[in-house]
């Protein structure tokens, strides 16, 4: 009967060392770099999806998300666009980017743009600008009309003035108004630019005004009134009288009235006074003061013709003079044709 039964507790203890002998045998290298791989992996992904969560956040918060657009990743539909522009070579522009245009016939082209609302503008110097708006739809073809560009014109110089016989001055140079008499100034042929003007009259202050005159525009003066003033002309007695006056350095309006040359009313005071006349030596009178309650006179004077001598030696420095200026003329043009190169 003992040969038929195992004790209980030896029973027991060898199935207690055989379960701690597995127990005490080690973990395979290769278990454990299966269940360590496992753990780098979830921390990697972590990882990037706190850097993808703070890299969205920021382009959204500085607006650069709103700049992608899922739109932009699929191919869009455009639009084409023809038109007729005069003149040819003019430069067009779609919300201020040029365009490059193509050929489609005489003076026409085309171009294609996607769906949306756009500003249109054609340039050419000389000529106005043209702008206009244009709705492109989202696919097709539409026509956005004849671009016709038109040139700019000189601008105008519009006044009235008092007294209507004044003279008129522009640049130096005495012009004639439109409405001769009618004390109405029109001039359509300035160029643009910066102009001085003159209304003057004798027994009046004359009027002076610098103005700006731009391109395919006009300038409005009003109206201007001359003043009576108490300027004095000069009576000159002199021989010859062919004869130029030049006060201060400039030329003055003269009459000859019986033996006496009688400038345009002159402002009182001290002024430097000379009389020219070709073939005779100039006349000159500094601090001559003019007043404005006496006659003022001058004379009489005698002009000195000049000697054959003198003549000659006036001309070779007038010649000599003429060619320094030719020559420095020449040297300009060569040297601004060499800086071309």
């Amino acid at each position: 009967m003992s040969g038929n039964f195992v004790r209980r507790d030896q029973q027991s203890s060898d199935l207690d060392e055989e379960l701690y002998s597995e127990l005490k045998a080690p973990v395979s290298r290769q278990g454990k770099k299966k269940k360590g791989g496992c753990g780098w992996l979830l921390f990697v992904f972590f990882v990037f999806a706190v850097l993808l969560v703070v890299g969205v956040f920021y382009l959204d918060r500085s607006g650069m998300l709103k700049s992608f657009s899922v739109s932009q990743l699929i191919p869009s539909k455009k639009c084409k666009v023809l038109l007729s522009l005069q003149p040819k070579d003019a430069q067009l522009y779609l919300n201020d980017e040029l365009l490059e245009l193509t050929p489609v016939g005489e003076n026409k082209f085309s171009f294609s743009v996607s769906q949306g609302t756009y500003k249109l503008v054609a340039k050419k110097q000389g000529f106005r600008e043209f702008c206009e708006d244009i709705d492109v739809p989202v696919s097709g073809e539409i026509v956005a009309g004849d671009i016709i560009l038109a040139q700019k014109r000189p601008g105008t110089l519009n006044f009235k003035y008092f007294p209507a016989d004044a003279r008129i001055i522009i640049d130096g140079n005495v012009f004639k108004p439109q409405e001769e008499g009618a004390g109405v100034g029109s001039f359509s042929d300035l160029p643009p630019g910066k102009h001085s003007l003159i209304v003057r009259k004798p027994g009046y202050k004359p009027w002076k005004k610098d103005f700006n005159l731009p391109a395919d525009d006009g300038v409005e003066l009003g109206t201007v009134s001359l003043e009576a003033s108490d300027w004095k002309p000069i009576e000159i007695e002199v021989t010859p009288h062919n004869v130029e006056v030049f006060v201060d350095g400039e030329k003055v309006e003269i009459s000859v009235i019986r033996e006496y040359v009688v400038t345009e009313p002159l402002e009182p005071g001290k002024h430097n006074v000379e009389i020219k006349a070709e073939g005779f030596s100039p006349w000159v009178k500094e601090n001559f003061e003019i007043f404005s309650d006496i006659t003022n006179s001058l004379g009489p004077i005698v002009l000195s013709p000049v000697a054959k001598a003198e003549k000659d030696v006036e001309k070779t420095a007038a010649n000599s003079k003429e060619k320094d200026k030719s020559m420095d003329k020449n040297a300009e043009a060569a040297e601004k044709k060499s800086g071309d190169k």
